[in-house]
C-alpha cells in the first residue's frame, strides 16, 4: 500500500473486515495487534532500529479509555499524512 508520499510499505498494510454481530473484546485486541504490527513495520521502514516492546498489562480500563486512545492515534496518523503531503496543520 502506498503512503501519502507514494512510498510503499514493505508487506503492505493488514486490512480486516468488520465482524458481523456484536463486537467482542477479542475483535478489538486483534485489530490493535494488527495496527501495532503495521506501525512497527512503518517505523522499521523509516530506519528506526529499536526493538518492539509491549507495554505491561493494565487493569481498570474502560471502553471510553480505549476509544480515547484510538482517537488519539487516529489524530496522530492524520497529522503524519498531512505532514507527508506538505499540508499545513
Amino acid at each position: 500500500m502506498d503512503d501519502a508520499t507514494g512510498n510503499r510499505l514493505p508487506g503492505g498494510v493488514a486490512v480486516i473486515d468488520r465482524p458481523g454481530g456484536t463486537i467482542e473484546p477479542a475483535h478489538v485486541i486483534v485489530l490493535l495487534e494488527l495496527t501495532l504490527a503495521d506501525l512497527y513495520s512503518l517505523s522499521v521502514a523509516l530506519g528506526d532500529e529499536r526493538e518492539l516492546s509491549y507495554p505491561g498489562a493494565q487493569t481498570g480500563r474502560t471502553p471510553t479509555d480505549v476509544f480515547a486512545q484510538v482517537s488519539r492515534a487516529r489524530a496522530i496518523l492524520t497529522a503524519l499524512v498531512a505532514d507527508a503531503q506538505g499540508q499545513p496543520q
